[in-house]
């Protein structure tokens, strides 16, 4: 449920954002599904299971932990996440979640 509900924030305040940005709706779902990888960091005092995410995001999950934990600030993670996105995983932009 957590899941789901960061889903519902993400939509609400970043998806105009990253459309600003010019990254396409299937790019914007990949991020939002990726960064739920923040579950397993910062709620599973509270929660009783991880959040193992689509198999085609590990390698984007562990970037975007690896730099929430030097930086925990969401729209700097953001940032990195569109740089990543379009640098390093641009598979992701042809493929349907």
């Amino acid at each position: 449920m957590l899941h789901e509900i960061l889903h519902f924030q993400f939509e609400k305040y970043f998806w105009k954002g990253l459309e600003k940005k010019g990254l396409t709706e299937n790019e914007i779902q990949h991020i939002k599904e990726a960064t739920t990888v923040l579950i397993n960091e910062e709620f599973l005092d509270v929660i009783p299971f991880k959040d193992w995410g689509y198999p085609l995001h590990k390698k984007f999950r562990k970037e975007l932990t690896n730099i929430w934990r030097k930086k925990k600030d969401f729209k700097h993670l953001l940032n990195e996440s569109v740089k990543f996105l379009k640098q390093k995983h641009k598979y992701l932009s042809n493929k349907n979640i």
